[in-house]
């Protein structure tokens, strides 16, 4: 819908401030959580309602098949560069940090011997470094989106090296800002191309492959980091973590490399 709300150049800023929301909610959910949550089912309802289209003409649906219409969506996504390398920028980043609060809780607790109040600061201290990460990254111009996206995975590998090698607890609270900073400033530059790369006609069938895949790479990567917690704890998870947030990096960067490449070799 939010491309339908606001102008194409308003996108990032939407983006952010939607994310953004979402950041707020984990840092600042009071205790009353539950009751809260079907309150805001309400409100959100009555928002959802009260939306109305800013175009005149409503497209239709192709009528094509279900299968013909996600081979349109892969197509989309694999045929531009820009798009597929913020894709499996994002998968991997979803592949490795998926599970980061669950992975918080387990070190705090169980690492650190910690308690439950330090694990709550952490969450909470993530939520907000996240929380400016959205609204950092909806001020950023898209020429600089791929640049940006990239420095956000560094910001994460950061975070997950730093706890790997720490028993301080306040560490543990700065690295869920870095943490946060970084999945912040990438997710809005992700859900921004996502849209802004492709026209409107398919933008839905592009959203499901996307989502597909990073979606269930995080589903995997949920699987593979209970398991090395199960194993190896706290401090060699995170190390194994930050090798692999900058294998992401490395796979993003010679995608792009080597369309470039054919590029050059096309011109």
């Amino acid at each position: 819908m939010i491309p339908r709300i606001v102008a194409p150049e308003q996108l990032g800023c939407a983006n952010g401030y939607f994310e953004a929301i979402e950041s707020a909610a984990y840092a600042f959910g009071p205790s009353n959580t539950i009751g809260l949550d079907a309150l805001s089912f309400v409100f959100s309802a009555l928002s959802i309602i009260s939306l109305r289209d800013n175009r005149n003409e409503i497209t239709q649906s192709s009528g094509q098949d279900f299968f013909a219409e996600m081979r349109v969506g892969i197509k989309t996504v694999l045929q531009d560069s820009v798009l597929k390398t913020i894709t499996l920028l994002w998968g991997s980043n979803r592949f490795v940090f998926a599970a980061l609060i669950p992975t918080l809780t387990f070190y705090v607790l169980k690492t650190l011997h910690g308690g439950a109040e330090q694990v709550g600061v952490s969450v909470s201290i993530y939520a907000i470094g996240s929380l400016l990460g959205t609204l950092v990254g909806s001020r950023i111009p898209e020429r600089l989106g791929m640049v940006t996206a990239m420095s956000a995975q560094s910001l994460m590998f950061v975070g997950a090296i730093l706890l790997s090698a720490t028993n301080w607890v306040p560490m543990v609270f700065g690295c869920s800002a870095i943490l946060g900073l970084g999945e912040g400033l990438l997710l809005v530059i992700y859900l921004t191309y996502r849209v802004s790369r492709v026209s409107e006609d398919v933008v839905g069938r592009v959203y499901t492959i996307t989502s597909t895949a990073t979606q269930g790479m995080g589903a995997i990567g949920y699987l593979v980091i209970g398991s090395l917690l199960s194993i190896w704890g706290g401090h060699i998870t995170w190390f194994v973590l930050s090798v692999l947030s900058i294998l992401g990096i490395a796979s993003s960067l010679l995608l792009l490399k080597k369309k470039l490449i054919i590029r050059q070799n096309i011109e």
